[in-house]
């Protein structure tokens, strides 16, 4: 019985001793890896702190990120985000004419200028990381370097384009600039502008004295708040900027 039982004891004891010798050389081939990985880890960070310490990337573009700037930060808010409406995308193949905000534009084949409206087709933000799409936009300065300030914030990135930079890869596809609608007032020939209406302008009038109205006038004063009229309505000769409203400013065709 005794040898029986000898046996039985020396069988589990070699199992045991079999097992435990496993699992060590299990361990041991786990902590090597995990070093080869630490090492991999480590070798790769070396790598990517020299890329950035040679690339371009590091030096932010002044004219792009300079704080200084007064249109740093500052989204002017659109029609279309006041009201919820979306704005409207060109199609594939960008159209030759486009409406913004209500008014018609045109394909011209030159540089964008203030007024004009550009199809964006990949801004960067702050971070630098660049957002691809196409997105409708205003163009409110253009910077001696050519960086194009715009009226909105497009494709979630930015409202300035640093289309210059050798660094930064923003880009535009398409310029349109505004359908000039033209009207005789007075037998002589005006054209729209988009612009503040100015002393000499003809400007048509939606809203007087707080009625619908449809009407020109020609305004003889360069005041902002109120302006005299040429020719009264019902009566009265000043339009009030701040209550009074008009959806069109037409210059001298000879201005």
């Amino acid at each position: 019985m005794s040898t029986i039982f000898g046996e039985v004891r020396r069988e589990v004891a070699n199992t045991l001793y079999e097992q435990e010798k496993r699992y060590l050389e299990e361990k041991r081939g786990f902590e090597s890896k995990i070093e080869g990985l630490e090492a991999s880890i480590a070798r790769l960070a070396k790598q990517l702190e020299e890329a950035k310490a040679k690339s371009p990337w590091s030096i932010p573009n002044p004219s792009c990120f300079m704080q200084s700037s007064p249109f740093y930060g500052i989204s002017v808010p659109t029609l279309d985000e006041s009201t919820g409406e979306i704005r409207l995308k060109p199609p594939l193949g960008r159209p030759y004419y486009v409406t913004y905000k209500g008014k018609e534009y045109v394909k011209v084949n030159r540089a964008p200028k203030v007024g004009d409206v550009i199809n964006v087709t990949s801004a960067t933000d702050l971070q630098r990381f660049t957002t691809q799409g196409n997105e409708l936009a205003k163009v409110e300065k253009v910077d001696s370097d050519g960086d194009v300030w715009l009226d909105h914030i497009v494709l979630g990135a930015s409202s300035l384009l640093c289309v210059q930079s050798k660094h930064i890869k923003d880009s535009y596809d398409a310029v349109y600039e505004l359908v000039q609608k033209r009207i005789t007032y007075k037998g002589k020939p005006y054209v729209e502008v988009d612009r503040d209406p100015r002393k000499g302008d003809v400007i048509h009038i939606t809203k007087f004295d707080g009625r619908p109205v449809d009407e020109f006038r020609m305004l003889i004063e360069n005041d902002t708040s109120l302006s005299y009229m040429d020719e009264r309505i019902s009566g009265e000769l000043l339009f009030d900027f701040d209550n009074d409203e008009y959806d069109a400013v037409y210059e001298s065709v000879n201005a």
